[in-house]
């Protein structure tokens, strides 16, 4: 087992096919197929099987590709420190939302200080909105933020993981089984949202009004945390992503509650810009975001279509 084994297996995997493997790295299809058979040999285990005509990963596979990636990221940090703890400096300019942040960078964002402790590390909490244009426009060396869908060049968007959203609510709170399934309904609620211009805010909004579900005022009040609280105290509902309230989940302080939307994700990507040059910092924080973030067994042929709120259609 080498290196360039274990970055094989995560091309193939990230691009989806043994071809787009191989252009990215530059070798033949045949060199894949070798180099994964070799894996396979070492390891003892087959790494992917067919299912229909797509080769998807087996799930000795899945736990290989997120041990490999762990070990391309080491790999990555000690060929860009070439020996000297120092040698990583300069600014690096992260956009990116408030909310990911706080449920999803905190620990990526400690362990690259530890890393790179001689870089100017400035963060800027953006929406998605301003964060697009803001890595277009070179404002940002690099981004992380929720799918929007459309991102003309310069804009290169690396697909990570899709974010299950949910509707939160406290046990306490007496909400009956259809109240967000019948048309017509008209629960005695209020949404409670960080923000109203927020995506999963916006996108139930739409689906209350397509159901004629009307629920009381909307509350406004600019933090998640105040949201939580708000939750826990009975005083209403709120969509969000799942990852936002994991904790209180387990606690049992709050709970899901069931709606006619269905299983609906969130698409969560780095975003990068085609025609900036990527600095040594930029290129360790994004191999760390992608190892801690990306998914592997990510469906990413209609990721664009699937995860983004404003594309998404209602049943």
């Amino acid at each position: 087992m080498n290196i360039k084994q274990l970055q094989i297996l995560d091309a193939v995997v990230r691009f989806g096919s043994y071809r787009k493997a191989a252009a990215h790295l530059r070798c033949s299809q045949s060199t894949i197929t070798f180099q994964l058979k070799n894996l396979e040999n070492s390891l003892g285990c087959f790494l992917f099987e067919k299912a229909g005509r797509h080769m998807v990963l087996t799930p000795a596979g899945r736990t290989a590709l997120k041990e490999a990636q762990k070990i391309l990221a080491s790999h990555s940090v000690l060929m860009n420190l070439k020996g000297s703890k120092s040698s990583l400096t300069g600014r690096l300019r992260v956009g990116v939302n408030e909310t990911l942040l706080e449920f999803m960078l905190i620990d990526v964002i400690k362990e690259f200080r530890l890393l790179a402790p001689e870089v100017f590390f400035e963060v800027e909490i953006l929406d998605a909105y301003r964060l697009r244009s803001k890595v277009k426009d070179s404002g940002v060396d690099i981004g992380i933020t929720f799918n929007m869908g459309d991102y003309p060049p310069p804009l290169i968007p690396l697909p990570l993981t899709a974010c299950p959203l949910g509707l939160f609510a406290s046990p306490t709170l007496e909400i009956s089984e259809s109240c967000f399934f019948l048309p017509g309904s008209v629960p005695e609620l209020s949404v409670i949202a960080a923000s109203v211009k927020s995506g999963p805010y916006g996108f139930f909004k739409r689906f209350l009004d397509r159901r004629g579900i009307r629920l009381g005022k909307t509350m406004q009040v600019g933090n998640m945390h105040i949201v939580k609280a708000l939750l826990e105290s009975g005083l209403g509902v709120s969509y969000m992503p799942k990852a936002c309230v994991e904790k209180e989940l387990a606690e049992g302080s709050l709970v899901e509650v069931p709606t006619g939307l269905g299983k609906i994700d969130l698409g969560l990507l780095l975003l990068k810009n085609a025609n900036k040059e990527e600095s040594a910092a930029a290129s360790l924080l994004s191999k760390m975001i992608r190892t801690k973030l990306l998914d592997p067994n990510l469906r990413t042929t209609d990721f664009f279509e699937r995860t983004c709120l404003m594309k998404r259609k209602f049943e």
